[in-house]
């Protein structure tokens, strides 16, 4: 059920099904045929029922089919529509990295009537992977964690919102944890409207310390101003789950971590400056 719900969205991202019936009954019978020759252990995927309606004996199926396979076709959505022959994300996997560039997202206060096929197709993609981490965090038997890096980037559309919220509705009853990462805290005082934050850690921002402050229970004063804008690169502000607030310094304990959390590459002149400034 699932399965079947999460395609039909997909599809209805980048085709307008209403007062095509005979198109849409033509689509939802592939997407159950597709699902028993899975179910059957043959390879199949979301292409496959584009597949069936390109193949089928009424022609307006046909167009229909033919019009889709040409969306897909060196889009973004070839990341969540194929054949079956890509190896797809694992819900079984202990740990799954997913990276999508080129987002063309809407802003959340846009309406759907003037998205773009780029925007809709994004759409589509941002859909699917929020059903993943939704499926992925929704293990009873597991204790299971997703990190949303540069959050901003999903909530500032509408659909990036929606999969947020899905992700958040997991929640404890199945032993799950959202870790959300943005780089202003507006971002995370949207969210927190909704009352789920636990802890909670804030590095310094100069443009937001009065923000930081308030967020993190502290009185937005010059005194703590002036803390925050003394602190040491790795010190931070941190709460726990009753409010508490106090500075905490992280130490990397390996060597070898700085160069995995390394983000930029040294040139010479940085090098240079380093060694004699």
């Amino acid at each position: 059920m699932q399965a079947k719900e999460m395609v039909q969205v997909i599809f209805a991202q980048v085709y307008d099904f209403k007062g095509k019936d005979d198109v849409h009954t033509a689509f939802l019978r592939a997407i159950t045929n597709v699902l028993e020759q899975k179910q059957n252990g043959e390879q199949v995927g979301s292409l496959t029922i584009v597949e069936q309606m390109r193949n089928h004996e009424d022609s307006a199926v046909r167009k229909a089919g033919d019009f889709l396979y040409e969306v897909v076709a060196d889009s973004i959505m070839k990341l969540c529509v194929h054949g079956g022959s890509n190896q797809a994300l694992s819900l079984n996997k202990r740990i799954s990295i997913v990276e999508i560039e080129n987002l063309d997202l809407p802003e959340a206060t846009d309406p759907i009537e003037s998205y773009t096929n780029s925007q809709l197709k994004s759409s589509a993609v941002m859909f699917a992977l929020g059903k993943f981490c939704e499926l992925f965090g929704m293990n009873k038997e597991e204790r299971t964690m997703e990190f949303m890096d540069e959050a901003w980037v999903i909530t500032s559309s509408q659909q990036g919102r929606k999969v947020e919220k899905q992700m958040r509705r997991v929640g404890r009853s199945y032993n799950n944890a959202l870790v959300f990462i943005s780089q202003s805290t507006k971002d995370a005082l949207r969210e927190e409207e909704s009352g789920n934050f636990g802890v909670a850690f804030a590095f310094d921002e100069p443009t937001e310390r009065k923000e930081v402050l308030k967020w993190m229970n502290m009185e937005p004063s010059e005194e703590n101003e002036d803390m925050m804008e003394n602190m040491f690169q790795g010190q931070c502000l941190f709460k726990d789950y009753y409010g508490r607030t106090a500075k905490m310094s992280i130490e990397c304990l390996f060597d070898e971590w700085y160069g995995a959390l390394e983000t930029v590459e040294t040139s010479s002149v940085a090098t240079a400056e380093e060694k004699y400034l």
